[in-house]
């Protein structure tokens, strides 16, 4: 620092700062309705002086004593309510520590202090159905239900409506159409299961595109045929989901040239007439023959030779 004209030094200043009377929370952030717990609190005397503290706790609707506290110079000490916890999302405290002679040195602390259910409200049954008209479904609490601390039932019935004039009150729904699909997996799981016919037909009329040479679908359309990269689990899915889907409207159903193109490619691919070596954690060649011969089954193609190309091991 300059001192004068020409001249410099060095100098250095320590500040110590402090409260007389200090309130130190030891709350438990969060706690469980019903739970039975210590709240626990430490006061602490900094001063030179004994205190004579009175400490009044205020927390929702609990019934809380003031306490009286001696507190030597220089000294702290703990003390707590048991409470149990309320049927509430929160509790709010106020304590507050105030002395009673002297220089009346005094603090407070406030906060808010979480408060979740014991048990937590799952769903215990869910159903879909299709409504023509009028649906009656008969629904009853079970017998353990659990109460509320007034006597309510906690939980209850959601109802989402689903169709194609309220499909934004349906959140699978909302997520399926909205979402951009770019793969032909993709692509496919999203016209079927919206069950949307029209996009179904689009990506029909792209699909011989993402088939190679071999009959293997691919998950991106590409030109290049010199090296076939089609999946045979991609090849698979695809058998299998079209015909799920085709149980509940024909129109869901792959053509014929497209199903027996792949199906012919999953036979080559079980009896190892193709191959595919794809990076993966670990050797999953015996479910990817696994998942072919279930699709094949599904059209009456699969032979029980088959089972012969998959290694059994214990």
């Amino acid at each position: 620092m300059a001192v004068g004209a020409g001249q410099f030094g060095t100098g250095n200043a320590s500040i110590q700062s402090t409260q007389d009377l200090q309130l130190i929370s030891g709350l438990p952030p969060l706690v469980r309705t019903g739970e039975a717990f210590g709240t626990q609190f430490t006061l602490r005397n900094t001063t030179q002086r004994a205190m004579r503290v009175v400490i009044t706790p205020h927390a929702g609707a609990l019934a809380l004593d003031a306490r009286t506290v001696e507190l030597a110079a220089g000294s702290s000490q703990e003390f707590a309510w048991d409470v149990t916890a309320p049927d509430a999302s929160s509790l709010d405290w106020n304590v507050s520590a105030a002395e009673q002679a002297g220089l009346k040195a005094s603090d407070a602390v406030k906060l808010t202090q979480k408060v979740g259910p014991a048990i937590t409200v799952t769903v215990q049954q869910a159903t879909t159905a299709q409504v023509d008209g009028t649906l009656n479904t008969p629904v009853a609490p079970s017998a353990d239900a659990v109460k509320s601390s007034d006597g309510a039932l906690r939980g209850g019935i959601a109802v989402s409506p689903c169709s194609r004039s309220l499909r934004k009150a349906c959140p699978a729904c909302a997520a399926g159409s909205n979402v951009i699909r770019t793969t032909l997996e993709q692509q496919t799981s999203r016209a079927l299961g919206l069950m949307d016919a029209a996009q179904w037909q689009g990506v029909l009329a792209c699909m011989p595109s993402y088939i190679d040479r071999d009959g293997l679908a691919n998950y991106f359309s590409s030109s290049d045929d010199e090296r076939p990269t089609g999946s045979p689990a991609l090849t698979a899915y695809l058998l299998a989901v079209t015909d799920d889907a085709a149980e509940e409207d024909r129109c869901f159903a792959l053509p014929a040239d497209l199903r027996d193109q792949m199906a012919a490619g999953l036979a080559n691919f079980i009896d190892g007439k193709i191959q595919r070596k794809f990076w993966a954690p670990r050797n999953d060649l015996d479910y990817e023959k696994l998942a072919a011969i279930e699709a094949l089954s599904r059209y009456g193609l699969a032979q029980p030779r088959m089972l012969g190309s998959i290694t059994l091991a214990p």
